[in-house]
């Protein structure tokens, strides 16, 4: 299976590369949750402080965070472009891509590993895009959907009181941060219980769920800061954007520019540190 994951991975970023030189790739590029991904990995960089709520697009939805820090070490290698940011998000969704390849291949065997992998790589269009975009959620979320599966399943089948109990934490600890990346999450999450319910039954629900529970309320504690910062209600809010955001959203001096090899990300916000809790937008 090692190496049927290995060349997927790198047909996966053959097409994406692709995707990025050609001319509607790059005309997708110019997404503003994009720029604020960007813009996120930039303060990261510059020292925004230890407040990462703060810099988030949303106050429920922590994607663009997570995918800022994930595209530092792309842009120590290409520089503070969007091809890096770009990387990023294709690094990502080949992670993802690689958990459900494993997912189908020990559970419905290799011809469906292999149909899962294909699909993947040549995905329509519009999902091929997606996938080269660093948005933080959409395609992004579906790796932890997957992680909570591979580790589930396993839960479920196991009869003893160790192992299930451990792989039903590592479940929930995937589906907890999850969460924290996008309320989409929480459509697995209710999956995973219905998996629990129908395919452990009682004793075992009773078993497992606990220690699922506790692990997902783990991976989602950081929720609770979001809620330090913002209040209960702004997390019920979908379309609330953070302050960082709206500031980063009506900047001009965020631009998307052609340059070299795909497009370039040019950002001359000043860097400096957040004073009074409040981050310095563009």
């Amino acid at each position: 299976m090692s190496t049927t994951l290995v060349l997927f991975g790198i047909l996966f970023v053959l097409v994406r590369l692709a995707v990025l030189v050609h001319p509607d790739g790059a005309g997708w590029a110019a997404q503003r949750d994009e720029a604020l991904t960007g813009n996120v990995a930039l303060g990261l960089e510059s020292g925004f402080g230890f407040a990462p709520p703060l810099y988030q697009t949303k106050p429920f939805a922590a994607g663009t965070l997570y995918e800022g820090l994930l595209s530092v070490p792309f842009r120590k290698i290409f520089g503070p472009n969007l091809f890096a940011l770009k990387l990023a998000a294709v690094a990502w969704n080949v992670a993802a891509m690689l958990l459900w390849i494993a997912l189908a291949w020990r559970y419905f065997g290799r011809a469906a590993a292999l149909a899962v992998g294909t699909l993947h790589v040549l995905a329509p269009p519009f999902y091929a895009l997606m996938t080269v975009t660093a948005w933080g959620n959409h395609c992004e979320s579906s790796l932890f959907a997957a992680a909570m599966l591979l580790f589930l399943l396993p839960a479920v089948m196991f009869r003893g009181p160790g192992r299930g109990v451990l792989f039903a934490a590592l479940a929930g600890l995937g589906a907890g941060v999850g969460v924290y990346m996008s309320y989409t999450s929480l459509l697995y999450v209710a999956f995973g219980l219905v998996v629990i319910f129908l395919c452990a039954g009682k004793r075992g629900a009773a078993r497992i769920l606990p220690a699922f529970a506790a692990a997902g309320v783990i991976g989602a504690l950081p929720l609770l800061w979001s809620v330090r910062h913002y209040g209960l209600s702004a997390l019920l809010k979908i379309d609330t954007y953070t302050g960082y955001a709206q500031g980063a959203m009506v900047s001009s001096r965020t631009l998307f520019l052609e340059s070299g090899f795909g497009l370039a990300l040019k950002n001359s916000c000043s860097s400096g540190r957040a004073t009074s809790g409040t981050p310095r937008s563009c």
